[in-house]
């Protein structure tokens, strides 16, 4: 397991502590390094070489917080930064780029080339959280808040890269909590699929997409009317099935039923088919997120 954390030294601080553990809990490796201003750090991303850092200007807020308010605020105008650096190393070596007002909190997939490293993630023009204040005192723009599926990447062989490049994959699905095949993660990957909102004749609706980033193609089965979804989250079909083999299941609420919930658990290959099977609860569950599939071989059996 590869991990961090931020304002690791204290709040306010810039001091990011990057470590790796093995699967039985021994600690391999850390490092420390420093993100150029204090904005969060929702996410971030591993590959087989590279820790990938993306600052984004959700930035602490002193002077609301002396004023009662929250921790963060957005900052419109400010810049993001694309930090890489390598695995296992003092992370003297980071490099960070900087780029243009974004925000990206989750991360699909990544993966480095030895010439470029890549990260997808859900990506916005500006602050994707309506429920978040504005520095200025802004109102939220749900145009330039919606996320949409971006590949972010960056040269290698350069001392430092004067820009980070910004490629919109699917530009008409929107949506965040992207997922791939967890047994892929740091490596060259395929598939990915994503809880997502889509226009049709007009209307919105929300269904499951699932990508095939090799010909940046989609397939994407169409929610009912009022069935609104959580995260997916993605099962392999055993241990050694192929990428993307296995299903995906979300959880969905009925508006029109007091928001009572489904699981709905769809073949991940063809998720344009629907559901194969419906798990129906008799009430209203907690919103999902973040989950993560175990299969009960992984399970410690109970001690009798």
């Amino acid at each position: 397991m590869v991990a961090f954390g931020y304002e690791a030294r204290g709040h306010g601080t810039t001091d990011v502590n990057v470590f790796e553990y093995t699967p039985d809990g021994k600690k391999v490796w850390d490092c420390w390094v420093k993100v150029p201003y204090v904005g969060m750090l929702h996410d971030f991303a591993v590959t087989e070489n590279y820790v990938v850092l993306y600052v984004i200007p959700m930035m602490m807020d002193e002077e609301q917080m002396k004023k009662g308010g929250i921790h963060w605020s957005w900052w419109p105008g400010e810049p993001t930064y694309f930090g890489y650096f390598r695995r296992g190393g003092d992370g003297k070596d980071i490099r960070f780029i900087k780029g243009p007002e974004r925000s990206a909190t989750h991360v699909m997939g990544a993966f480095d080339d030895g010439k470029r490293v890549y990260v997808d993630v859900e990506m916005s023009q500006s602050n994707p959280f309506p429920f978040m204040p504005f520095h200025d005192g802004s109102r939220w723009d749900p145009v330039k808040g919606a996320s949409y599926i971006t590949r972010l990447s960056a040269e290698l062989s350069k001392k430092t890269p004067k820009a980070y490049d910004i490629e919109t994959l699917y530009p008409d699905l929107t949506g965040a909590l992207p997922r791939q095949d967890d047994r892929y993660n740091t490596a060259h990957y395929r598939y990915g699929w994503l809880s997502c909102g889509f226009t049709e004749n007009g209307q919105r609706g929300q269904g499951i997409a699932r990508f095939d980033l090799q010909n940046r193609s989609y397939k994407l089965w169409k929610a009912p009317q009022g069935f609104n979804l959580s995260e997916v989250c993605f099962a392999p079909r055993s241990a050694t099935a192929p990428e993307g083999s296995g299903y995906v299941m979300a959880v969905g609420t009925w508006a029109q039923e007091g928001n009572r919930a489904d699981l709905v658990i769809l073949d991940a290959e063809r998720v344009e088919e629907g559901p194969v099977a419906t798990v129906r609860m008799p009430t209203r569950i907690a919103g999902q997120v973040h989950g993560w599939f175990v299969p009960e071989a992984a399970i410690p059996r109970a001690r009798a």
